[in-house]
């Protein structure tokens, strides 16, 4: 009779959780993510190895045009790198840093984002990475957030060149994309947990494993497929590579050192006072240049709220509002000092009158601009849409009357 109960509780186990079945080992290894299984486990720094162990070959369709992603993974730290070029292009997966056409881009969990390119100069290849990009992809574009439900949809495909069995998963919305997963166990919803990858094509931790998502398409656009998924061990030096930030940094830096040492050419007249004054707001304007450019090499531009504080006040149109209005100051004092000492023309007189109007719009837009800062404090990245707004509205409201004659 016990020897009954033992086999109908294994019956029972197996009826309602199916068996596992037997995963080829090779998807084994691929589907071993220490940074999804146990977190970030570190970050490399600057000066130090970047390596991949997983390489996927993704393939998609930009502006018309088939294209071939290649994704690098570093499975213990979570980093990625991509490279993107028409299909057909790169050879393989291995890192030519000696081609002059060599580019790529990393990006890890904590927002460290480089990219790296080479460039020939006077026939010289000179290997350069910044972290300063005008376009920072999405880290994990097209997959749902945290903390939500998809949803598997019947029948069983093959995927990638090792025919792999996958499931097609998709969340509720109509406009959801539709992923197929690679992994064990097909359970009929799964909730996402964490991912690492791009554009969709990755690893993918859910509340019941890890799966590996080989496809993705969204109800409308372009599907990315990977096509291929192996592992590999790749690196890449950055002693290897100089800093282009660096070398902006130096030249900058030498640049607003010699414009402070640059003494003030001011010849004594009625209007000597707004010189200095000028003299002493170009000075200010540097020193703050130089700290803002120091800060925005302390971190970076993802999610390091001081540099991305000091590259919004670097771009802030409106730091020039005081100088500007200075010089029209200026401009005008000696206009009216000209006229007080010979006749008066009518173009004079419309001059003058420009210039004080040009005055009055200048300091009204300098206490707005202090009303933005009040309002905004220290969050510069918010204040800088309010900021170009501004300036904008400040700058088209010169007549074209008065732009012919000043």
């Amino acid at each position: 009779m016990k020897t009954f109960f033992i086999l109908l509780s294994v019956f029972s186990t197996t009826y309602f959780f199916g068996q596992r079945p037997n995963i080829p080992r090779e998807l084994t290894n691929l589907l071993d993510v220490p940074y999804l299984e146990r977190g970030y486990s570190g970050e490399e720094t600057l000066g130090g190895i970047i390596r991949f162990d997983k390489f996927v070959l993704i393939n998609t369709t930009i502006k018309d045009q088939p294209v071939e992603i290649y994704l690098y993974i570093n499975t213990t730290t979570g980093a990625i790198a991509t490279r993107t070029e028409k299909r057909a292009t790169l050879r393989n997966e291995n890192f030519d840093i000696d081609s002059k056409d060599f580019k790529l881009t990393y990006m890890s969990p904590k927002g460290l984002v480089l990219s790296f390119y080479n460039r020939l100069k006077k026939g010289v290849l000179e290997k350069k990475y910044t972290t300063m990009n005008t376009e920072i992809a999405n880290y994990t574009p097209m997959i749902p957030a945290s903390n939500y439900w998809i949803f598997k949809h019947s029948g069983n495909l093959r995927t990638l060149p090792q025919n792999f069995v996958a499931y097609k998963y998709k969340a509720g919305s109509s406009e959801s994309p539709t992923f197929l997963f690679c992994g064990y166990p097909p359970a009929e919803k799964l909730k996402v947990s964490k991912m690492t990858g791009y554009s969709g094509i990755g690893y993918l931790k859910t509340d019941r494993a890890i799966y590996m998502v080989t496809e993705m398409k969204p109800a409308t656009g372009n599907s990315f497929v990977a096509v291929k998924w192996k592992e590999v061990n790749i690196s890449l030096n950055l002693a290897d590579f100089q800093s282009a930030e660096g070398e902006f940094y130096t030249k900058a830096g030498e640049e607003i050192e010699k414009e402070q040492n640059k003494p003030a050419k001011i010849k004594e007249s009625e209007c000597s006072r707004i010189e200095h004054e000028i003299a002493v707001e170009k000075k200010r304007m540097l020193t703050e240049q130089q700290d803002l450019l120091s800060k925005t090499t302390r971190g970076n531009m993802l999610n390091d709220s001081k540099v991305k504080n000091a590259m919004a006040a670097m771009q802030d149109p409106t730091r020039g509002l005081i100088q500007n209005r200075l010089e029209t100051e200026l401009r005008l004092c000696k206009l009216i000092d000209r006229m007080n000492k010979q006749s008066t023309t009518e173009l004079d007189k419309r001059k003058k009158e420009c210039l004080e109007t040009q005055l009055g719009d200048s300091a009204d837009a300098t206490a707005e601009s202090e009303a933005i800062d009040a309002q905004y404090g220290l969050n510069k990245v918010q204040a800088l849409p309010k900021k170009r707004d501004l300036y904008k509205k400040f700058t088209h409201k010169r007549t074209k009357e008065c732009m012919k004659v000043l």
